[in-house]
């Protein structure tokens, strides 16, 4: 929260080196939140789940493959996810009154 207006401060200036510190400020502010999430992450499953890409290479005799399927289950699962919740807001949008709608073109 304290580099926000900073770094956008900088952005705005339009001076390239300024610009680039703004850009760094900013991200390096928004890296410090990911530091803890795999502690937190792994402590929010039992160890069964927690090392489900080490027994899937396990139980592919030590290939690869097992972790890549897993990997690909996740990333459908992520895909689904997202695809349903387009959906959800597509439909959410149309319900809404013409007068409470917000469209932005891009």
């Amino acid at each position: 929260m304290a580099v926000a207006f900073p770094a956008f401060w900088l952005v705005d200036t339009g001076k390239p080196a300024l610009v680039y510190l703004g850009v760094g400020l900013g991200i390096g502010a928004l890296s410090i939140p990911y530091a803890p999430i795999g502690a937190v992450v792994s402590g929010m499953f039992p160890e069964a789940f927690r090392y489900s890409a080490v027994a899937m290479t396990g139980a592919a005799n030590g290939a690869s493959w097992g972790a890549a399927l897993l990997l690909m289950v996740i990333a459908a699962c992520t895909a689904a996810g997202s695809f349903a919740s387009g959906s959800l807001m597509r439909r959410e949008r149309a319900a809404r009154p013409a007068g409470d709608r917000v469209e932005f073109a891009v």
